[in-house]
């Protein structure tokens, strides 16, 4: 078989296994904001036109004409557009995008749910296919945020903080850092993929992992990669630009099942833990080694 046929034999099956919906971690909401942060603040919201009712959660369309754009925020998975007396929270959830175009630049597409007009002649658009993201209207965001652990990314976060929390839990390490109860912003991509990178199994119980300071650094750094690299795009997630992130191409682990182990050479499996499908070497991330 001639390599040109292996190649192509390896791309198709890696692209087989990737999971066809995929919802944005940390990294691709972090590429949102700060992409928004560079087009929003102090632009003023000219007119709202809503395509779906549900798209603003509990309420209707809010009167947001007038208003305008502050400071952009993150927590975890969650989106804060700060405006001047209230703040828009939003949540991609499995397949929403939030897209920048100059007004007319393109028709409405069939899954755009609301579109906000700005003055300087740009428009913000929320789209979503399985209609699951969700917008909230408040005027502060401080009661849905006490809910959400530190984020992932939070200078606030040391090893030695998420090393006591690792002592204080009785879950196994994946279901732990799944939780947005303790640490927010981690999903099933950058979970496995930094365990990996600490030859953890997911079953391990987090009290158990000798050693907190590998994982808390592999996290970071399978995060700030991605946050580099724009995201990783599975299936739906784009950038405000409507480009498609690039971290995919670096996975290790994740949507890899039946490939071989970049570092041993074994099969990636797949199982489940948490509840979720779970991308392991085996040979690597043996149980019972912490």
């Amino acid at each position: 078989m001639s390599d040109t046929i292996l190649t192509l034999f390896s791309i198709t099956a890696l692209v087989k296994n990737i999971p066809e919906k995929k919802m944005p971690e940390l990294p691709e909401v972090e590429t949102v904001a700060r992409e928004l942060r560079a087009v929003l603040p102090g632009k003023k919201i000219r007119s709202l036109e809503l395509y779906w009712e549900k798209t603003f959660e509990h309420q209707d369309a809010p009167p947001l004409p007038g208003q305008r754009f502050g400071t952009i925020g993150r927590q975890g998975k969650y989106l804060l557009l700060n405006l001047d007396k209230s703040v828009l929270v939003i949540h991609l959830r499995m397949t929403g995008q939030l897209l920048v175009r100059r007004s007319g630049q393109q028709a409405r597409h069939s899954h755009d749910r609301v579109r906000f007009l700005l003055d300087d002649g740009l428009e913000l658009i929320f789209r979503d296919s399985r209609k699951f993201g969700r917008i909230r209207h408040v005027l502060s965001a401080e009661p849905l945020l006490r809910k959400l652990g530190t984020d992932a990314m939070d200078q606030k976060l040391t090893a030695a903080l998420f090393g006591s929390m690792l002592q204080k839990s009785a879950m196994n390490i994946k279901a732990f850092l799944l939780s947005q109860k303790y640490i927010a912003g981690l999903g099933n991509i950058y979970v496995d993929e930094a365990l990996f990178l600490s030859a953890l199994h997911p079953l391990t119980p987090a009290r158990e992992v000798s050693g907190a300071e590998p994982l808390f650094n592999n996290i970071r750094l399978v995060l700030q990669r991605s946050i580099d690299n724009m995201g990783s795009t599975i299936s739906d997630y784009r950038n405000t630009k409507g480009n498609e992130g690039l971290n995919q191409r670096y996975f290790n682990v994740y949507g890899r099942q039946g490939l071989p182990c970049k570092k041993c050479g074994g099969p990636i499996e797949k199982i489940r833990v948490a509840g979720r499908g779970t991308h392991i070497c085996p040979r690597c991330q043996q149980r019972g080694k912490t």
